[in-house]
């Protein structure tokens, strides 16, 4: 009889830190833990509940995926760790599901802290404008649908994916906002305030778990 395999989805926060009892309980239990969203040291603060950590780098996730899965041949049960809620704005994880799905794998996830969430406590954001509050996650193709508004407070994730193409936003910004406008960086610790027209330098160097946050303009 074969034995039953597991694909666990689980997160943390803006930080290892601030990853919930749960998730650290069931690490213990996985044959391995693989995961593209550690780095500078921080994957040391993830290690003592691993039995096997394995660290995919930052690259894309589908080599992450067939790592995994390749693994399966050897492992029961293998935790794939995110940062942020796992199924926020991660169009990866329903990928993830219907792939394990196909290989008579069960998928289950766990609840996270969610970085939206995180950030706006670092930000100590208790209101939000009368227009309303949009998040968007510039990793879903859907650039040429997306009409940005100025009268929004408005959350982008995913600023990482933009790579060398980081020029083409700035104008769909500076346009939207103007280059005077205040901007907020957060890539925990770290809290950043500059304006629409100095973000230059500091997107090109956005990292997996950089967010950008441009309050709502003055009526």
């Amino acid at each position: 009889m074969k034995n039953k395999k597991t694909l666990l989805l689980c997160s943390y926060g803006l930080d290892p830190a601030q990853i919930t009892l749960e998730t650290m309980n069931e690490l213990k239990t996985c044959d391995a833990v693989f995961s593209g969203a550690l780095e500078g040291g921080r994957e040391e603060l993830i290690r003592p509940y691993c039995r096997k950590l394995v660290i995919t780098g930052g690259g894309r996730w589908e080599s992450a995926a067939e790592k995994m899965f390749e693994a399966f041949k050897n492992f029961d049960k293998i935790a794939y760790l995110v940062y942020g809620n796992p199924f926020f704005l991660n169009p990866p994880a329903l990928r993830l599901a219907r792939k394990a799905k196909s290989l008579g794998i069960e998928f289950r996830v766990l609840a996270g802290i969610s970085s939206f969430d995180a950030i706006v406590n670092q930000l100590g954001l208790g209101n939000f404008s009368a227009g309303g509050l949009r998040l968007i996650n510039l990793g879903d193709g859907r650039r040429q649908e997306r009409k940005l508004d100025a009268k929004l407070d408005t959350f982008f994730f995913s600023l990482w994916i933009l790579g060398g193409k980081h020029k083409a936003f700035l104008e769909e910004i500076r346009a939207a906002y103007g280059p005077r406008h205040p901007a907020f960086l957060i890539d925990h610790p770290r809290c950043a305030r500059t304006t629409v027209g100095a973000l230059e330098n500091a997107l090109a160097a956005a990292r997996l778990t950089t967010t950008l946050y441009l309050p709502a303009g003055k009526p």
